[in-house]
């Protein structure tokens, strides 16, 4: 063939030499892949660190959140508070 189009060592007929080029290729492959694979655990390690702080943030911010709560609560009660007493201020100032 004249052209340089790539051939697969497949099709030639297989000496020694073609079935250790075949194995030196899988190697590299496999060696590829378990790099792959260990950026894939490192990558799967930062997101549970990550879901983790998030985790612990949405405590804290559930935590703000009842403190909110109780501060409203107190904040109705003394709204409460305040009206009874003008009621009953209205009603003394009228009674007079």
């Amino acid at each position: 063939m004249g052209d340089n189009s790539p051939r697969s060592t497949l099709t030639t007929p297989v000496s020694n030499d073609g079935v250790t080029q075949i194995m030196n290729e899988l190697r590299n492959i496999n060696a590829s892949m378990v790099q792959m694979n260990t950026q894939m655990i490192q990558m799967n390690t930062q997101m549970v660190q990550m879901n983790t702080q998030m985790g612990k943030m949405n405590t804290q911010m559930v935590q703000m959140n009842t403190q909110m709560g109780k501060m409203n609560a107190q904040i109705v009660l003394t709204n409460c508070i305040l009206i009874s007493t003008i009621i009953v201020g209205a009603a003394l100032y009228h009674k007079k």
